[in-house]
C-alpha cells in the first residue's frame, strides 16, 4: 500500500498468496533473508519467476494451517538452506517446489511427523533432508544446565507459542 510506509511483504503488509479467495495464506519477509507463509488453505502456482519474496531468501517457515505449496514457490531460491514446516500433516507439495535450491540442508518438521512428511508424494524426493524438531510437549527442550535432570523445558505448540516448565 502507498504512502503508508509499510511496504509490501512486510508482516504489517503482507502479500495474499492464497490458490484461491477460501484460502486466508499470506506470506512476509523476516527480516533476516527469510520469509513466513501464514495463514490456512493452499498457497497459489508460481511461474519459476514469479513468487514475491525473489530468490534471495536463505529459510522459509511455513504454517500450521497451510495446506498446499504452490508450484515452483521455492524455485531458484539457491541460497534457501533450511525449510521448517509446522503442518503435523503434511501439506501438497507443488511440481518444482524446491527446484534449484542446491543449497537446501534441512526441512524441518514436527516431532514424530518424519516418516509421513517421508512417504507423502512430492515430499518423499526430500527424504534425506527431513528430520523432525524437538520442542513439542512430549519431546522438550532442556533450557537449564545439562547436568540437572529437573531442570527447566520449553516446547512449542506449532503456532508460534513456546511454554515452560520451571524446574520441580
Amino acid at each position: 500500500v502507498s504512502g503508508t510506509g509499510n511496504p509490501a511483504g512486510s508482516e504489517s503488509n503482507p502479500w495474499v498468496v492464497g490458490k484461491t479467495a477460501d484460502d486466508s495464506v499470506v506470506a512476509y519477509t523476516n527480516g533476516v533473508g527469510g520469509v513466513v507463509i501464514g495463514g490456512e488453505g493452499d498457497m497459489k502456482d508460481f511461474t519459476a519467476d514469479d513468487a514475491p519474496w525473489g530468490k534471495a531468501i536463505t529459510s522459509a517457515e511455513i504454517g500450521g494451517n497451510v495446506t498446499g505449496i504452490g508450484t515452483n514457490a521455492f524455485t531458484g531460491c539457491a541460497s534457501l538452506t533450511n525449510v521448517t514446516v509446522l503442518a503435523t500433516v503434511p501439506p501438497s507439495l507443488g511440481g518444482g517446489a524446491f527446484s534449484g535450491c542446491d543449497s537446501l540442508e534441512n526441512i524441518l518438521v514436527p516431532w514424530e511427523t518424519g516418516d509421513d512428511y517421508r512417504a507423502a508424494s512430492g515430499w518423499s524426493e526430500y527424504a534425506e533432508k527431513i528430520l523432525e524438531m524437538p520442542g513439542s510437549a512430549e519431546n522438550p527442550w532442556t533450557v537449564g544446565p545439562e547436568d540437572d535432570p529437573d531442570g527447566t523445558v520449553a516446547w512449542t505448540d506449532g503456532n508460534g507459542n513456546v511454554y515452560f516448565k520451571p524446574p520441580r
